[in-house]
């Protein structure tokens, strides 16, 4: 199943209060967009770091 729908079905309440306090369809959109985006630029980030820090960890070959 799609992550981001297991997202919002599992946050149908705090949609539910978005929805009371005035917030439209395009505003709740939006939020799940910028998260989506702040996730992934995130994990990205840290996998780039992880990889690099691996990659520099390892001692180079040795050649004769």
């Amino acid at each position: 199943m799609n992550i981001m729908l297991v997202s919002v079905t599992e946050r149908t309440r705090e949609i539910g209060i978005r929805k009371a306090v005035g917030a439209r369809r395009g505003d709740i959109l939006i939020q799940f967009l910028v998260e989506a985006v702040l996730v992934s630029l995130f994990g990205g980030i840290a996998g780039v770091i992880a990889g690099s820090s691996a990659a520099s960890s390892r001692s180079p070959a040795y050649i004769p």
